[in-house]
């Protein structure tokens, strides 16, 4: 229940917050293709109302609800379980309502791979900074966290902010040379299996002239 409470304004304050980051972004930088990049957190995700599609905790008569607003044809007898496959199936393209913000200042948003932390610049910049507060904070108060955490901020220059970027671009291209020995040696799983195959029916063939001759 909680979470139910907390998930909306989250969602509002992401959606607000790119809304704005793109309107600052375009004004300083004018015609420059810009793009914000964010990660898969639920708030970043959240899908615009027409994008919405049923889910199991829906009562069968909102599910049919859906399907009529979607012009989705069914059957009377259909099960609840039925109708939300019938629904997953006619699902609309998703659309993501930060998208749609940042849309509005022609703005781009990159969302990264799930559960690849190391390609999130930001990931590296929180933990320098925690380091920092961490090494500073003699007096564990949270008043000086706030002081810390600004000083870090301000310090934080594009140096800095590049060294970030540029070290999650090594990950990326690590990535991409593993992507490839792995698709290299998929190819020869593959033509192994073939030949595999190959030599096994010509000896089948063998055998069976054999036999025939013999």
């Amino acid at each position: 229940m909680l979470a139910e409470k907390i998930y909306p304004t989250i969602d509002k304050c992401s959606v607000n917050w790119v809304f704005e980051a793109a309107g600052t972004l375009r004004a300083e930088n004018g015609n420059s293709k810009i793009c914000i990049i964010v990660d898969n957190a639920p708030w970043h995700n959240e899908l615009t109302d027409e994008t919405k599609i049923p889910k199991p905790a829906w009562v069968k008569a909102q599910v049919v609800q859906w399907l009529n607003d979607h012009q989705v044809p069914y059957l009377a007898i259909y099960t609840k379980a039925e109708l939300l496959k019938l629904a997953d199936a006619y699902a609309p393209k998703k659309v993501f309502k930060t998208d749609v913000a940042a849309a509005k200042f022609d703005v781009d948003i990159l969302r990264l791979p799930v559960r690849h932390c190391v390609l999130n610049p930001i990931e590296l910049a929180w933990a320098e900074m925690k380091t920092f507060i961490r090494n500073n904070n003699v007096t564990f108060s949270l008043k000086d966290v706030s002081v810390w955490a600004k000083a870090w901020l301000t310090a934080c220059d594009m140096e800095m902010a590049s060294s970030f970027i540029e070290h999650t671009i090594k990950y990326e291209e690590t990535f991409n040379r593993a992507d490839a020995i792995s698709d290299e040696r998929d190819n020869d799983i593959i033509e192994d299996d073939v030949q595999y195959h190959i030599i096994i029916e010509f000896k089948i063939i063998i055998g069976q002239h054999f036999k025939i001759n013999h």
